[in-house]
């Protein structure tokens, strides 16, 4: 599990303009205006850079248009109950989403 979209930045695209696009694409959201959070550097088997987003939705989890190629399924969490499922199930989820978690407060 891991964020709600994310895509590769192509030539001639901002990272806004890529998470807007990925969020109609992928969960089928449209009209946003996500709040930029922090950048930073991955170093890994690849090696490059995550620009991640916030976003206030007000809508039934269910009601999500999923682009079934992308993304298994939308589930929300309370800050609470997230922070406890990275605890205890910390190999469901993206290396880096409890630093991810702690920066986007």
């Amino acid at each position: 599990m891991g964020p709600a979209v994310v895509g590769t930045v192509d030539e001639g695209e901002t990272y806004e303009s890529n998470i807007v696009k990925e969020a109609e694409e992928e969960i089928g959201l449209v009209g946003i205006k996500p709040t930029k959070g922090p950048k930073h550097r991955i170093s890994d088997e690849y090696n490059y850079f995550g620009q991640w987003y916030k976003l206030v939705v007000d809508k039934p989890a269910d009601k999500f248009v999923i682009q079934e190629e992308e993304a298994l399924r939308v589930k929300w969490f309370t800050r609470d109950e997230l922070i406890q499922e990275l605890k205890d199930h910390p190999e469901r989820y993206l290396k880096g989403m409890s630093w991810n978690l702690q920066s986007l407060s």
